[in-house]
């Protein structure tokens, strides 16, 4: 939880906390302590919190706003638990005087469960800055692959692994996660190396040093893939790396308009891809002109424009 003492403004949220009660414990105490302007909350309870004390304060000038940072239509396989998560959820929706969503496939969905069209706010992920850094090693024919992230369900990472064993095409992967066992059992060959988590300023210098091309293989698997924010793809391509991507995730629309590398429906497309790359089908020259768009796109998703324009509507309100 954070508190700007200039605005003022509470920022709560799930992530702050590993709990709801405590998450409860600290909005209601911090926010109730302050003459705040702007509540935002970042999962629906933390929302409501803001809603209740905007009315017990009498604060009708003040905004509270609803960070909805992930959404899925079923969030629990519990039926009781995701109804009682779903009631909040659109209580949430309701009382709050906005709501920022990370995709335009969120604010459909949004929309579409009853939020008026007004009070929905594109706010989607981005960086704090635009990394730079010089090329020390360079790819010599064929360009690997890399993956960062999560190694879970969301990701077809076995087809990724065979497909670039198969072909004899470098794959580093960055990262932990419940499939990585697994995933290492699988890997016969050392063209999948496999690099652990790592902290985050270290792979941005991994990955702006190496000539590589950032796969994203997102699937339908985990429902809220299809309503979230690939901010591993706005790091890929503000490091200047080109992206393989998959039409799971509507961000695919971005890299096809910008030009900013290749997307595919299944696996024998991403087959003919890598297919492509284990022939040295991607020059030197094709892929610096990919990496030049790449950082054009990604500096669309720097934080400091996002939240200037988010927060100029708030202030304007209040």
């Amino acid at each position: 939880m954070v508190l700007h003492n200039d605005n003022i403004s509470a920022i709560s949220g799930g992530n702050v906390v590993n709990s709801y009660l405590a998450d409860i414990i600290f909005g209601s105490t911090l926010a109730s302590r302050y003459n705040w302007k702007v509540y935002i909350g970042a999962d629906p309870l933390s929302v409501i919190i803001g809603i209740v004390l905007k009315i017990l304060q009498k604060r009708d000038k003040s905004v509270v706003v609803f960070y909805s940072l992930d959404y899925s239509p079923r969030r629990f396989k519990n039926l009781l638990l995701n109804g009682i998560y779903k009631l909040i959820d659109k209580i949430a929706v309701k009382f709050s005087d906005y709501i920022w969503c990370v995709s335009h496939e969120m604010i459909r969905g949004r929309i579409l469960e009853g939020a008026p069209p007004e009070k929905v706010i594109y706010v989607p992920n981005g960086i704090w800055d635009i990394p730079k850094g010089i090329r020390k090693n360079i790819s010599k024919g064929i360009f690997p692959l890399v993956f960062v992230g999560t190694v879970g369900n969301q990701f077809d990472l076995q087809e990724v692994i065979e497909l670039a064993n198969h072909y004899k095409v470098q794959l580093y992967i960055i990262g932990d996660g419940p499939q990585l066992t697994h995933l290492k059992d699988i890997s016969e060959s050392c063209t999948t190396k496999f690099l652990g988590k790592l902290e985050h300023d270290k792979v941005l210098k991994i990955l702006l040093s190496q000539e590589w091309i950032g796969i994203a293989p997102y699937n339908t698997k985990v429902s809220h893939v299809k309503y979230g924010f690939p901010l591993k793809v706005i790091e890929y391509l503000s490091c200047g790396l080109p992206v393989i991507i998959s039409r799971a995730v509507p961000f695919y629309k971005e890299i096809l308009f910008y030009k900013c590398g290749v997307v595919y429906s299944n696996r024998q497309e991403l087959e003919n891809i890598i297919r492509s790359l284990s022939k040295g089908r991607l020059s030197k020259k094709e892929y610096r002109k990919l990496s030049i768009r790449c950082r054009q796109l990604s500096k669309k998703f720097y934080w400091v424009a996002i939240y200037e324009r988010a927060f100029s509507k708030l202030l304007n309100e209040t």
